[in-house]
């Protein structure tokens, strides 16, 4: 019986929370369970040979960007198809749950962002500068070589920030709205979005970016009220700060403004500003302009806000799942 949103059922609310408590348990699936076909992974392979097929230098821009078009809805649209019919056999089967809960929890990213925290935080520690760098790395797309220690520090709040909303958000989002369907489809989506800009021309790539885009402005306030409401936990954090600091949206800052700007109230930092790339420096607004650059106190903060986000965004569905159960008495 459905509970606030369409396609939001019981069993996909507790798919949902069970698939969020492993994956920020486990991190990432490795070893043999590694080797079972990823969504992300397949769609971005499957784009990758369209725009190999599709992506002429004879076609105009015109044409790159219908064909990309069609290769986003193509990818986007079956793969919400596929979740909807899982959904629909799973009513019947646990074990076709199970694999739903797999297929998420390959998908999700909520430890991923987290982990290259860690382990920067222990670089600075032991004062190496350059493993902090690689550290960061895997969720900025700046010039590492270029940051200094304060900007490796903002970059990982806000590259963490950002995939946090790409990763978690979105998804959970898209699936209390479109139901198991939607989760799949949102894993598509953020996959070709971040990947073909890479391998194929900016008219091809730029309807999956667009569409990135957009579902990050979606779920951008969703992460911004996770953040918010784990301020109340964080020392020294002001909660209010994070509400007043993410109405905005923070234009200049990308689709994610909003999560930033929870980040920044909530520890009580600025983030933003210029971003360090290897031929050139792209000038941003500076979210709350008058704090001070984050340190390594508030890079230890952010980790203890990140982590009791995790438990904020499983209480919220805890309570969806215990409303859901005890209307469906009624």
């Amino acid at each position: 019986m459905p509970y606030l949103f369409p396609h939001a059922t019981l069993e996909l609310l507790i798919a949902l929370l069970v698939s969020l408590a492993l994956e920020g348990y486990l991190g990432s699936i490795s070893g043999v369970w590694h080797k079972y076909p990823r969504i992300g992974k397949l769609a971005q392979s499957l784009a990758t040979q369209a725009a190999l097929k599709l992506d002429k230098d004879t076609a105009g821009d015109g044409a790159r960007a219908f064909r990309g078009v069609v290769v986003v809805g193509t990818l986007v649209g079956g793969a919400g198809l596929v979740g909807m019919a899982a959904q629909v056999l799973a009513q019947d089967s646990g074990l076709l749950w199970f694999a739903i809960v797999l297929v998420i929890i390959g998908g999700l990213g909520q430890r991923a962002a987290y982990a290259p925290l860690d382990l920067m935080r222990v670089a600075l520690e032991k004062g190496d500068l350059q493993a902090a760098r690689r550290a960061v790395d895997t969720v900025t797309d700046q010039d590492i070589h270029g940051l200094d220690q304060t900007n490796v520090i903002k970059a990982a709040i806000e590259g963490a920030t950002t995939a946090h909303v790409r990763s978690v958000a979105v998804p959970v989002l898209a699936g209390l709205v479109f139901g198991v369907g939607g989760i799949f489809a949102a894993f598509v989506a953020m996959a070709i979005g971040a990947s073909l800009p890479r391998v194929s021309s900016p008219a091809f790539a730029g309807p999956a970016r667009r569409l990135m885009r957009f579902l990050m402005w979606l779920g951008s306030p969703v992460t911004a009220i996770f953040l918010t409401i784990a301020a109340i936990g964080v020392p020294h954090g002001n909660p209010l700060n994070a509400l007043k600091a993410s109405l905005p949206g923070t234009s200049g800052l990308g689709p994610e403004g909003r999560a930033l700007g929870a980040a920044a109230g909530a520890l009580g930092i600025k983030l933003g500003g210029p971003k360090i790339f290897a031929e050139r420096v792209v000038a941003r607004p500076w979210i709350l302009s008058d704090k001070i650059s984050p340190t390594e106190h508030d890079l230890s903060r952010y980790m203890t806000l990140y982590g009791l986000q995790a438990l904020v965004s499983g209480g919220l569905l805890a309570i969806c799942i215990a409303g859901l159960y005890q209307f469906s008495l009624t």
